[in-house]
């Protein structure tokens, strides 16, 4: 195939998709696109019979997208790992996660290694696995609410980075049992086991009721794991730069009961960042990057809590004039196209009947005749006036007949040009454009208000606008506000007290 018909058969896919299910906005559109793994509309169809199927209940969007995001990724790249291949054979989002959770079970250990995990035990019964990247975190956890296989990988990172992480899946439970994936977390600086369930509710070893040797394979594991982060470890002074960029700040190098014990790296993160607490003050320290990203996501978080004008921000930098645009591209065609008188200039008009125009055309060569042929008659010898003065005067008859006939076609004529289809095309594009140009203007001439303006930002812009004031030691650091930085070995850490 190439490339103008991989071209339409995209057009084709998505037009035919938009046809079907024309109840759908442009922003349900947007996320379907966004949720189709491949990269011409070859899944567009399907998904969207399954999400007209979805209250639009933010709960049960959310549920829909963390399913099929992950469930048909998979189905894309491994439709081998499949009984049925087509997707269409899938009469559900449940049907196609069922089948995904046997593609799960069914990888080789090759296979599993190189979605980047580890497999440390295997039965009839049970897969148990350590996700290695945030990718294979995502993979085995998908259908749970575990944020350590949500789409960003800051609470992955985080969790093991400080212990272990392994999933426990169980092959003979359905994906409506919240046991069928159970994730197990254990610190390397110890404490307890930590289990929790696909709902990521916590509950105890005894619930889950694994057999013996899988819980001696857990053990095992972590031993091994925490035995390497301790090897790894040996030969630092601190473990982790992190902390050492802390004892600079706080000065307690020049402590002399100082042990480096009294720093605790806690459990639970700040925004992605890592939280380490000394004398009961908690401490995030992170790189450059990783706050911003974090800052990133405190935004993002203050935006659902008070919303953009909560900002201080001129919301009106950051509406897209392209959204807007689309949004009302329906209208403006409809518009123009069933009342173009309001919107184009009447000089141009090109088109007209054809058939009045060929009567009229008739009309006025029989009308030429008439008139000719009077000529010829006025032009002969005046003997013969008497015996033509008849044939004139009903020449001259039926000519005035036929001016009138003309004189009323050529009415219709006028009244029955229009404007072709490719200058109303023109007109909209050039509407639209206009739209695009200044959609804020155009938003409030139409009547909206502040409200109807939000849902035309470009969320990212706004965020990258605010994140870009500087206020990131505000943001972070809850306790004063501050951003501290300090050097270690050539690489920054910034520090921000949280409580």
């Amino acid at each position: 195939m190439n490339i103008i018909e991989e071209v339409l058969l995209i057009e084709s896919r998505m037009s035919d998709a938009k046809k079907k299910f024309g109840n759908l906005n442009m922003y349900d559109w947007q996320l379907l696109d966004k949720l189709d793994p491949s990269d011409n509309h070859k899944y567009l169809m399907w998904l969207a019979k399954q999400y007209n199927k979805v209250s639009k209940s933010d709960d049960e969007l959310e549920k829909f997208e963390m399913e099929v995001k992950t469930t048909l990724s998979h189905f894309y790249r491994y439709p081998e790992k499949y009984t049925e291949r087509d997707i269409n054979q899938y009469k559900s989002v449940k049907d196609l996660s069922k089948s995904f959770q046997d593609a799960q079970l069914n990888l080789s250990k090759k296979e599993i290694k190189r979605t980047g995990a580890k497999k440390v035990y295997e039965d009839d019964s049970y897969l148990v696995v350590v996700p290695t990247t945030h990718e294979a975190s995502c993979f085995y956890g998908a259908g749970t609410k575990w944020c350590t296989a949500a789409e960003k990988d800051g609470h992955f990172n985080s969790y093991s980075r400080k212990g272990a992480l392994m999933y426990i899946l169980n092959k003979n439970l359905p994906e409506s049992d919240p046991l069928y994936k159970v994730a197990l977390y254990k610190s390397y600086s110890g404490g307890k086991e930590l289990y929790y369930d696909a709902t990521d509710k916590e509950i105890s070893d005894i619930k889950i009721g694994i057999p013996q040797e899988v819980e001696r394979t857990l053990q095992v594991t972590y031993d091994v794991m925490k035995g390497a982060w301790t090897e790894a470890r040996k030969g630092q002074n601190y473990g982790d730069p992190r902390i050492e960029a802390l004892v600079n700040h706080l000065g307690l190098t020049n402590e002399e009961d100082f042990n480096i014990d009294d720093i605790i790296d806690e459990e639970y993160t700040h925004y992605t960042l890592p939280i380490f607490q000394y004398d009961g003050a908690e401490y995030a320290v992170a790189t450059h990057s990783e706050a911003d990203v974090a800052n990133y996501e405190y935004v993002e978080n203050l935006i659902d809590d008070i919303g953009y004008e909560g900002f201080g921000h001129n919301i009106e930098w950051y509406v897209d004039g392209d959204d807007v645009a689309e949004d009302w591209r329906g209208s403006v065609e409809e518009w123009v196209y069933d009342e173009p008188e309001s919107y184009l200039d009447e000089d141009d008009k090109q088109y007209f009947d054809q058939d009045i125009f060929d009567k009229l055309t008739e009309k006025q060569g029989q009308l030429t005749e008439y008139e000719e042929r009077v000529q010829e008659l006025y032009d002969k010898d005046s003997s013969s006036w008497a015996r033509d003065e008849k044939e004139i005067e009903n020449l001259e008859g039926e000519a005035e007949e036929l001016e009138i006939e003309i004189s009323e076609l050529e009415e219709e004529l006028e009244e029955s040009r229009d404007w072709s289809d490719e200058q109303k095309d023109e007109y909209v594009e050039s509407y639209l454009q206009d739209i695009k140009d200044d959609p804020v203007n155009y938003l409030k001439d139409m009547g909206y208000g502040t409200e109807e303006l939000e849902r035309y930002i470009d969320k990212e812009a706004f965020i990258e606008g605010v994140v870009g004031d500087g206020y990131r030691g505000e943001n972070l650091a809850g306790y004063d506000g501050e951003e501290h930085e300090e050097d270690v070995d050539g690489t920054w850490y910034y520090i921000y007290r949280t409580n």
